[in-house]
């Protein structure tokens, strides 16, 4: 098998262990378990873009109140931290299916480059969080200019 990109081998090495843990979540909901949660469900998957400029995440957060969201930067390393919440039900209401995990999360993320932790710039919107994190002046690329002579 040829692997052409990083998808490839992620979705190699992911894809069994996402399908495990969806079928243990549905398996522990159909015996009546009130939480089915593993190791990371309700962990945000990331999405990490950089340039010369900046660092750009986006972490996908449904049910994730905003005001709780605690983002930190410190040495080299993004901390974000927060819980999801379920879905508060009725007093006659019985779960059908849980397939969304709840709980709390912390999630560090090494930095490829230092940044400016002073002009860190954060959003939340339709339960994606996105983090812009500028790159620090001091590590910049620099072009040198060459002199004859």
């Amino acid at each position: 098998m040829f692997l052409r990109n990083w998808t490839d081998v992620d979705d190699l090495f992911w894809r069994p262990w996402d399908d495990f843990r969806r079928f243990t979540d549905l398996l522990a909901s159909d015996v009546g378990v009130s939480e089915a949660t593993t190791w990371d469900s309700a962990t945000p998957r990331v999405n990490l873009f950089y340039n010369d400029e900046a660092v750009v995440l986006t972490a996908e957060a449904p049910g994730t109140d905003a005001s709780t969201l605690d983002i930190s930067v410190s040495n080299g390393t993004l901390t974000i931290k927060g819980e999801r919440r379920p879905f508060e039900l009725g007093e006659h209401d019985t779960t059908h299916r849980r397939e969304r995990a709840y709980g709390a999360f912390v999630r560090d993320l090494e930095l490829p480059y230092a940044i400016d932790a002073d002009k860190v710039q954060a959003s939340y919107q339709h339960g994606i969080l996105a983090i812009h994190l500028p790159r620090a002046e001091q590590d910049r690329p620099r072009k040198i200019q060459v002199t004859a002579g």
